[in-house]
């Protein structure tokens, strides 16, 4: 139970950086160019499929049935019937509290590239978040970062 409890705490304090992800590509977005797109692309990958699979396997740990890890495929079904179903089983299973988030975190990733940011886009607040990514520790983001960079045809904000 101690270690069950860890693995969740693990995932709510992951949970702050993934709202400012989902953030990021709601702001790049309204850049359209093939640099953000790739960049994009590649922040919900390296950032938002990982947390979601580290919240779907904690999701299973919590639950003693095993029902969540039996419909863990059918999270993301292109049919949404089955997805519509599987949760279902998550409302029914496991941790609540956990379940909807994992919940809450597909569906604003199956809308991220649909969904514009709220607040207003400067071109500086693009370039900010171009160069925080050209800094990541991930290379695959920041080299992302870098050719939407030079898909944008201007220097980096100091």
């Amino acid at each position: 139970a101690d270690f069950t409890a860890f693995l969740k705490s693990l995932v709510y304090q992951e949970q702050e950086r993934i709202n400012g992800t989902f953030l990021s590509v709601s702001i790049l977005f309204t850049c359209r160019n093939p640099g953000i797109e790739l960049l994009c692309h590649a922040l919900i990958e390296e950032f938002i499929n990982v947390y979601i699979s580290m919240v779907t396997h904690v999701a299973s740990l919590a639950d003693q049935s095993g029902a969540i890890r039996k419909i863990i495929p059918r999270l993301s079904h292109t049919d949404p019937h089955v997805r519509a179903r599987a949760f279902e089983v998550l409302d029914n299973s496991g941790d609540f509290k956990l379940n909807r988030l994992l919940i809450h975190t597909i569906e604003r990733k199956e809308r991220a590239f649909h969904t514009r940011a709220e607040l207003p886009v400067t071109q500086h607040s693009v370039y900010e978040l171009l160069n925080g990514f050209m800094a990541n520790d991930r290379t695959w983001i920041g080299r992302c970062a870098g050719y939407a960079m030079s898909c944008m045809a201007v220097e980096p904000v100091k």
